[in-house]
């Protein structure tokens, strides 16, 4: 869609065609529900007929972004995400945010890293009756995709770690250390 970007809505055609055709697409199922006669014809005549302007904007050639979110390049993701979404600070302190998601770029990564933290926070401090309540509400989903219960251990017990012995750590955990004597300094 970028690449269609002009700069003056008036010129974007192609663009405004290819968002109510999208919009269109989006909205033809549910528009049904309301009127079995509803065809993919009709209800873009509707959304065409409500159409007023729109306004894109090209995040990735603006000058003070450079892109619209955290973009990773080739071998960064695999290199550096398990740095980035570990703990600090005893595992009290997570960075959280689309950029520390398997989802970066988009909305749900910002949600599935705040969520991850929680559960992550929570396990820490063995706040099962927490952990559980959060479970059970609905609307929150299960526990993103990203984290599964071996690495989400892992990462909280290099979250206490002191971070000039984390490194270390992380090669302890990874050839199988007792995970209690890694938490502990290694003793």
């Amino acid at each position: 869609m970028g690449s269609l970007i002009k700069g003056d809505w008036k010129k974007e055609t192609e663009l405004r065609q290819m968002l109510l055709n999208n919009l269109t697409w989006l909205h033809l199922e549910n528009a049904k529900v309301f009127d079995k006669d509803m065809t993919f014809d009709k209800l873009h005549q509707e959304i065409e007929q409500s159409y007023i302007k729109h306004h894109a904007f090209d995040w990735h050639n603006h000058e003070y972004s450079s892109g619209a979110y955290g973009k990773f390049g080739p071998g960064q993701f695999s290199n550096l995400y398990s740095a980035l979404i570990c703990p600090t600070a005893d595992s009290r302190f997570h960075f959280v945010g689309e950029a520390v998601s398997a989802h970066h770029g988009w909305i749900v990564g910002a949600l599935d890293s705040a969520h991850r933290a929680v559960i992550n926070f929570l396990r820490r401090f063995n706040l099962k009756d927490a952990e559980d309540r959060l479970a059970k509400i609905d609307w929150l989903g299960n526990p993103p995709d990203e984290l599964d219960k071996e690495t989400a251990v892992k990462q909280v017990i290099l979250g206490q770690v002191l971070p000039k012995r984390r490194m270390e750590a992380r090669v302890d955990i990874e050839n199988g250390k007792n995970a209690d004597a890694v938490a502990d300094g290694g003793k």
